[in-house]
This record gives structure tokens, C-alpha cells and sequence, in this order.
């Protein structure tokens, strides 16, 4: 390794542990939001479930790797609009109203398997 390297390594991680505190408070702010979601994704699954029993369908792995991918993409649109609220220093945390529409979202999927 080179001084330039050795250098930047430890800047950054001077800077990412004297920042600690802050991320971690600024993450602290979505863990409702994430846990609210993995609830609701999980009553989702097991409505799709007794749904498909229901109807007679056969039940495989494409219902947990779809219930995966929303994790993921629902999930990455909280951070990414908390990222977007730092960002612009907004007034509002935006991931609130992220997250909420998502959640109307998966209310809407609940109601149709359950109906």
C-alpha cells in the first residue's frame, strides 16, 4: 500500500467514527418504519397463502421470493427518500410518507387476499 491509500483509509475511517453516533441516530428514525413494514409483508404472505390453499392453487416458491423482492425494493425506497431528506435537509422526513404508501399499498394486497 501506498501513503496516499494508507491515508485515505484512515481518514475515512476517522470520519465514519467520529460520525458514528449521527448515522446511527438517523438509522434509528427508520427501524418503525422497517419493522411496520416487515409485518405487514409477513400478514400479506399468509394471507396469500391461505388465499391460494383456498382456491385450490399450488403452492411454491414464487410467493416467498416475490414477498422477498418487496422487502427489498419497499426497503430500499425508505432509506433511499431518508438519504434524499438528509440530503436536501428537508423540513419533513420523507420516508414517513414513503412509508406510508407503501403501507397503503400492502393494506390494499391484505384486503384482496382476504376477500
Amino acid at each position: 500500500m501506498n501513503q496516499d491509500t494508507i491515508k485515505f483509509v484512515v481518514d475515512t475511517t476517522n470520519y465514519f467514527t467520529k460520525n458514528l453516533p449521527y448515522i446511527l441516530e438517523q438509522i434509528s428514525i427508520l427501524k418503525p418504519l422497517i419493522l411496520g413494514l416487515i409485518f405487514l409483508l409477513t400478514v400479506d404472505f399468509l394471507t396469500g397463502i391461505r388465499k391460494a390453499k383456498h382456491k385450490g392453487d399450488q403452492i411454491n416458491s414464487k410467493g416467498f421470493r416475490k414477498t422477498l423482492g418487496k422487502f427489498n425494493d419497499y426497503s430500499l425506497a425508505i432509506v433511499s427518500s431518508q438519504v434524499f431528506t438528509w440530503m436536501f435537509a428537508l423540513d419533513f422526513t420523507l420516508a414517513y410518507y414513503v412509508a406510508l404508501f407503501i403501507c397503503g399499498i400492502e393494506l390494499k394486497s391484505i384486503w384482496e387476499n382476504v376477500s
